[in-house]
């Protein structure tokens, strides 16, 4: 992760609208990239929850009514394909804009044809990623009223 992790007051505003807290699932089997997030998140309010498997993700989602999914394409349990799947209708309830990261920049056409929201390429830079993080939610929230 490189970058100021100044994300703004865009961001900040958002998760204090006088609205429910933003909640993130971020899943990545890096505990400093999990870490690093947590915090970047956290400073702009945002409660995260953290996992360091694939497996459980639509649990998290389902229990914490995240607004967001920050997704590691390649880590221990189920594939990307299958995560995608499990986060769209009629296996979920409702659309949960998704977040893929990867070292392997070959996975953003994959990230496309898999309905991801959205794709960053690893080491991310952390404005580029609080940006692409407030886009995500702001479409959200166009989409969808809290």
């Amino acid at each position: 992760m490189t970058g100021s992790g100044q994300s703004g007051s865009r961001l900040s505003g958002m998760a204090q609208q006088g609205r429910p807290a933003l909640h993130i699932v971020v899943a990545d089997d890096d505990p400093l990239i999990r870490m690093v997030l947590r915090l970047a998140l956290q400073s702009d309010g945002i409660i995260v929850t953290e996992l360091e498997t694939g497996n459980g993700v639509l649990d998290a989602v389902v229990a914490t009514g995240a607004s967001l999914v920050i997704l590691d394409a390649h880590m221990p349990g189920p594939d990307l394909g299958e995560l995608m799947e499990t986060l769209r209708p009629p296996q979920h309830d409702r659309v949960v804009p998704v977040l893929i990261l990867s070292g392997d920049p070959e996975l953003a056409s994959l990230a496309d044809e898999q309905a991801a929201i959205a794709f960053k390429q690893k080491p991310v830079d952390m404005s580029d990623l609080l940006s692409t993080v407030t886009r995500l939610l702001e479409h959200r929230n166009d989409a969808v009223s809290l």
